[in-house]
């Protein structure tokens, strides 16, 4: 939906949510584990008492379709917020990945939310944020405003 730019119907959602899993129970019907046990598998806090914001983006296509989003946890795993956008004609991963970052941020700062720990699984944009600014990098606006958060 998010990719599209499109509202659907809580029928038509719902229709694709039940397509969805009875096309993953057949895939995985066919793998079997190698230790033939069951796996629970349920969110992490990872060990932290305070709010949790994960974010990650997606790139396919061509024309490229670009979007990223976010959820914001507590650390009993309750879902508190969320969001997610659509960046049309861009292949810029990084760029979309920082992008999500400062959203989330921008959404924890909202909600007047302090005690946060944010998550991306892009080491070059924890990177590009933890390391120095560098005045003459293409996302140093973009940076310069994650460092004022």
């Amino acid at each position: 939906m998010c990719l599209n730019n499109e509202m659907w119907s809580l029928n038509r959602l719902a229709f694709n949510i039940q397509n969805s899993m009875v096309i993953n129970r057949t895939f995985l019907h066919h793998i079997s584990l190698a230790d033939g046990v069951d796996k629970v598998v349920k969110w992490n806090c990872r060990n932290h008492s305070c709010y949790i914001l994960d974010v990650d983006r997606s790139c396919r296509g061509n024309p490229p379709r670009t979007g990223f989003g976010g959820l914001l946890r507590n650390n009993n795993g309750f879902f508190i917020s969320g969001f997610s956008r659509f960046i049309a004609n861009s292949f810029d991963i990084l760029f979309t990945e920082l992008f999500a970052i400062f959203n989330g941020l921008c959404m924890v700062n909202t909600l007047g939310i302090t005690d946060f720990v944010c998550y991306s699984d892009s080491l070059h944009s924890v990177s590009l944020i933890n390391g120095p600014l560098m005045k003459f990098c293409v996302y140093a606006t973009l940076l310069s405003v994650l460092f004022s958060l």
